[in-house]
């Protein structure tokens, strides 16, 4: 399983929104799950490392946030 930073397009009923979220890829590099994107480090420089990646994140197309509802109950987000 592999992960990276990526932004990800919410339905907001009026108006749509939108997150940076660590997002986790299965075996074939399928999205499977999202988490929230925190900017933790135990120096400051590796606070800006992080902050690199959400840069990088934001160069990329959005995820449509739908792609992590299940088909069960669209409600759940996973």
């Amino acid at each position: 399983m592999s992960w990276n930073y990526r932004v990800v397009k919410f339905d907001g009923g009026d108006e749509d929104f939108f997150e940076i979220k660590e997002v986790y890829y299965n075996e074939k590099n399928e999205l499977e799950y999202f988490g929230d994107a925190v900017v933790v480090g135990d120096t400051i420089e590796e606070m800006w490392s992080v902050m690199a990646r959400f840069e990088t994140a934001l160069k990329q197309a959005p995820i449509d946030g739908k792609v992590f509802q299940r088909e069960s109950d669209p409600d759940i987000i996973f």
